[in-house]
Parts: structure tokens; C-alpha cells; sequence
């Protein structure tokens, strides 16, 4: 989907990345691996979208449990699950999930270091907040698009993993424990970078 990469690359060069080649290819085993080895060869950092679940029509993660050293197995976070970071031979590699939502979350959080990293730039860092409203738990640990009202923070409406419209008008990431949080709670934020 060209729009998903046009924002990849955005927030690539927005962590110091330069944007290199991108390659759709077919969602076959022997397709797959032939472009891996072949943008690993070329590519510091390596992005994948879509393929990272465990099921058997799901070909990225089998072939990156093959062709690297699985870093990062999955992240126990809503939206961003399943995700995987592993080591290539030259590259660094990070497997988002396909879901869009999912997928800029696990850019902001793990993509963002990773490249600032590369570039010799600080990681960007959680910032402490209190928050203003009522905002439900879970099975796992969410990071929601979020924005400031007064001196709180709220999630956006729209936050589903499938969902960017919350992102539109968020001004950063709240996390939110199992456990939920009520007014007044304090949490951290990871601010966006545009």
C-alpha cells in the first residue's frame, strides 16, 4: 500500500533514516526469502509489514525465525502484537504487524530508537503524565494515540488497530496498564515526532 510506506518513510527520516528501496513481493516462502537476502545485502535496517502471525498462511515470521537471530519475539502490547526485531547477518530487521495502527505503534516505539540509534541521535524518551479521564485496561498493556486537555491527557476516539484517524489528532502515545487507569492516575506518554 504505497500510503502505509509514504508514512514509513516519513517517520524513517524523522529518526535520522534515509529511505531506501521498497519491494512488494508475493506472499509465497521462496519470493519472500529471495527479496530478504536481497534487501539485507543492501540495508542497514530492514522493515517488513504484514505476515508476522503464527498462523500457516503467515510466511514473514517463519522465514525470519530462519534467516535471523529473533531479537525481540512479539510485544505483550495492544495495538502492536505480533512484532518481531531480529539480527540479520548485516541488517537489523523489524517485522510489523498489518495492521496500520499496529504498525506505526511499533515504529514509535521500537523503530524510533532503533534508527536514532543508527544515526548517533538520542532515543526519544516517556514522558510522565496524569490522566484525565476514565481509560479501560485489558489482556495486554495498550499504547493509544492520545492527546492534552488542560494539564491531562485522554485517548483519542478511534484507537482500534486497524483504526488511524485517533492518530490524526493525537499528540502521543498513552499507556495504559492491564489494570486501566481513573482520573488523576499517572502514566507516561511517548510524544509523536511530528
Amino acid at each position: 500500500r504505497p500510503g502505509r510506506w509514504a508514512v514509513l518513510c516519513f517517520l524513517g527520516t524523522a529518526y535520522g533514516g534515509v529511505p531506501g528501496t521498497v519491494h512488494r513481493v508475493h506472499d509465497d516462502p521462496a519470493s519472500l526469502s529471495t527479496a530478504f537476502r536481497e534487501v539485507c545485502a543492501e540495508h542497514d535496517v530492514v522493515l517488513t509489514t504484514g505476515g508476522t502471525s503464527r498462523s500457516g498462511v503467515d510466511h514473514v515470521r517463519p522465514m525470519l525465525e530462519r534467516e535471523t537471530r529473533v531479537l525481540v519475539d512479539q510485544l505483550d502490547l495492544q495495538p502492536g502484537h505480533p512484532a518481531l526485531l531480529g539480527a540479520a547477518r548485516r541488517s537489523a530487521v523489524l517485522a510489523l504487524p498489518g495492521n496500520p495502527l499496529a504498525a506505526l505503534v511499533v515504529v514509535l516505539l521500537v523503530g524510533g530508537p532503533l534508527l536514532a540509534g543508527f544515526s548517533g541521535r538520542a532515543a526519544p524518551g516517556l514522558v510522565p503524565v496524569t490522566v484525565g479521564v476514565d481509560a479501560a485496561g485489558g489482556r495486554r498493556e495498550k499504547l493509544v494515540p492520545a492527546r492534552r486537555r488542560g494539564d491531562a491527557w485522554e485517548p483519542c476516539r478511534a484507537v482500534g488497530p486497524n483504526m488511524l484517524r485517533g492518530l490524526s489528532e493525537a499528540e502521543g502515545l498513552l499507556s495504559i496498564p492491564r489494570a486501566g487507569l481513573v482520573p488523576g492516575d499517572r502514566t507516561v506518554v511517548l510524544p509523536l515526532p511530528w
